[in-house]
């Protein structure tokens, strides 16, 4: 009578009770499972250290493959039109045979005049250089560019502005760590510092401060001084910064475009061609036609495309993401067999609990909790088993891989 009086209260009451019971009786369960798999773990000690060992050395091994596939994966990477910019080579015959160069004349201010298909385009010098500020000198990588450039990549400033502080002749950038050497704490903004070399000799004032440029970055595109200023005297300046058509080869010099968006990359190739063939030089020593590389490619692709010893090949990187992998297969292929080992001595259990009442739905969620903290271990103990052999791997490679 009460609770035809009370009604819904005392219904949603109920409920709540039920639903209070049936938490506490699943936890209750999970709780018995958890507690039984512990213990036959604990009773199987040999096998137990076999599975978890024999896991643990496989998913580190593909801890480390997949480290190093994401190392070299990661590559130039940080560039907003990453997608839309693309490297010339210069496809070389001569004497020697046909082959492929990553150095190029001076054609980008040609390429970029003679095709609306190209947004930006520019050149880049990358040489090792003395600077100075007037006190310790030091042996600097430095990058002469087209005012383009910073329309191009990417720059990261930590001070100035990236797409106009090298406007104006004799300006340059530098990163953050030049700046500490050569002023220390003071401001670097506004500073005189002086070049020793041939082709940019001379003072350049200090707009800009550069993040560090990241290790993962192609070698021509590291740097710790940037400028759009090449020097005189005119005799280098005119064959390895003007003069083109020529036969007279500059490797140290590369080109980069951006084309524009909505452009068929395979399209401006033909075009390029065209382009190649109309400026041939007759009867040069040399003949030379360009071929578009996507900046994304050039790390991993560049040897097995153009036969190019430069960055690492992609054949390699794969290869040992697959023997990680495969490492991986063979040790649950192992734990596999290990468990269907113990079966016959897990037969008796079993069959009590079905006598029990046990259900299968119940048996199985037993043994794959067992599993679940074998899983668990394993990949705690093949983290560690990682960070160990990151050093030694580090060096095998020639890679500085991080466990992070």
């Amino acid at each position: 009578r009460a609770t035809d009086q009370q009604g819904p209260a005392t219904s949603c009451f109920l409920c709540a009770l039920r639903d209070s019971a049936v938490k506490g009786l699943i936890f209750t369960m999970l709780k018995s499972y958890f507690t039984i798999a512990i213990r036959n773990l604990l009773r199987h000690q040999f096998y137990t250290f076999l599975n978890v060992i024999g896991l643990a050395i496989g998913v580190g091994c593909l801890i480390v493959a997949i480290l190093y596939y994401d190392y070299h994966n990661q590559f130039n990477a940080g560039h907003i039109k990453e997608d839309r910019i693309y490297r010339v080579l210069s496809h070389l015959k001569d004497v020697e045979g046909t082959r492929y160069l990553t150095g190029t004349h001076p054609v980008a201010p040609h390429i970029k005049a003679a095709f609306p298909e190209v947004e930006a385009a520019t050149r880049i010098i990358n040489r090792q250089m003395w600077v100075d500020a007037g006190a310790d000198a030091f042996h600097e990588y430095v990058a002469i560019v087209d005012t383009s450039y910073t329309h191009m990549f990417t720059l990261q400033m930590a001070q100035g502005d990236a797409r106009t502080g090298l406007l104006q002749p004799n300006t340059c950038f530098i990163d953050e760590s030049l700046a500490k050497r050569l002023f220390g704490s003071d401001d670097p903004i506004g500073k005189t510092i002086s070049v020793n070399y041939k082709w940019v000799e001379g003072d350049y004032t200090v707009t800009g401060v550069m993040k560090n440029i990241a290790d993962k970055t192609l070698q021509r595109l590291k740097f710790s001084f940037l400028t759009t200023t090449f020097s005189t005297p005119e005799h280098w300046k005119e064959p390895v910064w003007e003069h083109w058509p020529s036969d007279w080869f500059v490797t140290p010099l590369g080109t980069y475009i951006l084309l524009r968006e909505g452009t068929d990359p395979a399209h401006f190739q033909a075009l390029l061609d065209a382009f190649s063939v109309k400026h041939k030089i007759p009867d040069a020593r040399q003949q030379i036609s360009y071929v578009l590389q996507p900046f994304s490619e050039i790390h991993l692709y560049t040897q097995r495309n153009f036969g190019i010893p430069q960055g690492e090949d992609i054949d390699r990187v794969d290869a040992i993401l697959g023997i990680g992998v495969l490492v991986l297969f063979l040790a649950c292929l192992n734990y596999i067999n290990l468990v269907t080992a113990q079966s016959p001595l897990r037969s008796r259990e079993v069959g009590l609990r079905k006598v029990s009442g046990a259900l299968q739905g119940h048996l199985m969620c037993q043994f794959l909790g067992e599993s679940t903290l074998v899983v668990t271990a394993a990949f705690a103990v093949a983290v560690g088993l990682a960070s160990l052999m990151l050093p030694s791997v580090s060096d095998l490679l020639g890679v500085p891989l991080e466990l992070n």
